[in-house]
């Protein structure tokens, strides 16, 4: 017998793999459900004076490591499971985008997968934001405290291809928490513009206190002070965006935007800032 070992490809490589023509300039939008305004802490952590931070035990520089849970979800089709490689894959890219390469800011995150839970429900595997076939999964499923991530790898039916809870709903939703991905947005995946895995740093993003750059339009709501402001999202890859009168063009690179994977390469120094303070009031 021959055993075949497939090994991951570095994200580097899964980038050029994915690399679309120059022409192409849309993609797969993510489908979010809108922001929950009471999960939402409405302040800018970077631009306030130390005194006036909440007490944090953790600053740029240190390592915070995140136990993450993979709960695969199919619908009985093996065909359509996702592999072993692309999970190896994604928790590897998680890791690079959060690390600060490729000239983002560093973050202190550093994602520990516990296990890979695999279970058969066809129900549970076409979930929609808020149904009861999604409550039901991440009740069932959910391993660990606020400091866990639980990433459930479904085939979401309907707009949405992902989203995330934000970590101000944990105290009233314990269960609840957690990021949803359809499976196809994995590395290799098969959704057009999705094919690098971040899809799921979006999601972590928000399960870390991100807003979208977009949110409130050009009133530039997501209380980060160096993303500048933005209309509506973005998609695919214009370089020369620029929605609102407000100082700089639309932030296409960042992660938490809807460009394309190919386009997305960084978080801002703000934006690692406001993850520290939200894991620090509420999920360390």
């Amino acid at each position: 017998m021959i055993a075949i070992v497939v090994a991951p490809l570095s994200p580097a490589a899964v980038r050029a793999a994915c690399l679309p023509p120059a022409a192409a300039t849309t993609g797969a939008g993510f489908g979010e459900p809108p922001v929950n305004p009471a999960h939402v802490t409405p302040v800018d952590y970077a631009s306030l004076p130390a005194s006036r931070l909440p007490a944090a035990p953790l600053k740029l520089g240190s390592t915070v490591v995140v136990n993450t849970w993979f709960h695969v979800i199919s619908d009985g089709l093996v065909v359509r499971e996702p592999l072993d490689v692309q999970l190896d894959q994604q928790l590897a890219v998680l890791n690079e985008a959060f690390a600060g390469n490729d000239g983002s800011a560093n973050t202190p995150f550093d994602f520990n997968l516990k296990g890979v839970t695999r279970t058969v429900d066809a129900a549970w595997a076409s979930m929609k934001p808020g149904s009861k076939a999604e409550k039901d999964a991440k009740r069932a499923l959910r391993r660990g405290g606020a400091s866990t991530l639980n990433v459930y790898i479904a085939r979401p039916q309907g707009s949405a291809i992902g989203w995330g809870t934000l970590p101000g709903g944990y105290a009233s939703k314990p269960w609840y928490d957690g990021v949803v991905i359809h499976q196809d947005g994995l590395p290799l995946g098969t959704i057009v513009g999705r094919q690098l895995g971040y899809l799921a740093v979006h999601e972590v993003g928000h399960w870390l206190g991100l807003l979208h750059p977009f949110e409130g339009g050009c009133l530039n709501l997501d209380y980060v002070h160096d993303t500048p402001a933005q209309a509506s999202p973005a998609y695919g890859c214009d370089p020369d965006r620029d929605t609102c009168p407000a100082p700089g063009q639309d932030p296409i690179h960042n992660f938490m935007n809807y460009s394309d994977d190919y386009c997305m390469s960084n978080f801002t120094p703000g934006q690692a800032g406001r993850m520290i303070q939200e894991w620090a009031r509420y999920r360390a």
